[in-house]
């Protein structure tokens, strides 16, 4: 078992993930700890959870290192709340330069919504302003 096949499985959708040699016993705690709504992992396999969580660096977010000044202003007025008219509109763009920047900025940043780029944008420190 790696810990490519685990994180594959969560990713996939599964709840928790237990190895084939799990006793009898541990199976059957599983299984009601599953029905209880918990998630269960093989105890072989938290160890090494543990151990890649304490090795995580957690990145700065820097937008110039990633994004485009126009990006940043965009994703600054999505963090408002605005429409892609009124972003196109404030930045002085055509809508369709807009929704070009928006594909690029969701791409840059690994997202598919505009409530994504807010928590993105909170991570940079993009506060709204209104």
């Amino acid at each position: 078992m790696s810990r490519k096949s685990l994180i594959s499985a969560l990713r996939a959708g599964a709840n928790g993930y237990v190895l084939k040699d799990a006793t009898p016993t541990e199976l059957t705690i599983n299984i009601k700890h599953t029905l209880a709504g918990r998630s269960p992992i093989s105890p072989a396999l938290t160890a090494d959870i543990i151990s890649d969580l304490l090795e995580i660096k957690y990145p700065t977010h820097d937008p110039d290192e990633k994004l485009t000044k126009r990006e940043i202003e965009l994703l600054e007025r999505i963090s408002e709340g605005l429409s892609y008219a009124k972003c196109a509109n404030e930045m002085g763009l055509q809508l369709s330069t807009v929704h070009s920047y928006s594909r690029a900025l969701f791409r840059k940043l690994g997202i598919n919504s505009k409530s994504q780029a807010v928590l993105e944008a909170q991570k940079f420190g993009i506060n709204p302003r209104r």
